[in-house]
């Protein structure tokens, strides 16, 4: 099995630590703003005490509640999740973005671009 550098070694160490984030009960017009100033970013749905509900993969053809176009079955990982093995599920189901999540709360995302991003600067 290859390893990740010991400094990449969890999904804390690859996740982007500010992600776009809404609340399930807002109107899908505030995803779309954060959207067209986020491109290509996802956006992660949490309620009003910060616990993770889902992302946003798709807004068209939507016009109501956040929580209308939510995907609940996102793929969420804990922090310490070895980084290897964060990506790898990620290619496996053929997916852009995973939620770090702890005790239920948001703590970050990992992308395929912040991955590459964060590799690229260690080989580089």
């Amino acid at each position: 099995m290859t390893q990740s550098p010991p400094y990449l070694s969890n999904a804390s160490d690859i996740m982007d630590l500010s992600p776009v984030v809404v609340f399930v009960d807002e109107h899908v017009s505030v995803a779309r703003s954060l959207a067209d100033e986020s491109p290509g970013r996802p956006i992660a749905v949490t309620d009003r005490e910060g616990q993770f509900v889902g992302l946003i993969v798709d807004l068209e053809g939507h016009d109501g509640p956040i929580a209308d176009c939510v995907d609940r079955s996102a793929l969420t990982v804990p922090p310490d999740a070895p980084a290897f093995d964060v990506v790898s599920r990620m290619l496996s189901a053929q997916i852009d973005f995973a939620a770090v999540v702890e005790n239920g709360g948001l703590k970050g995302v990992v992308t395929r671009r912040g991955v590459m991003a964060a590799y690229g600067e260690t080989y580089s």
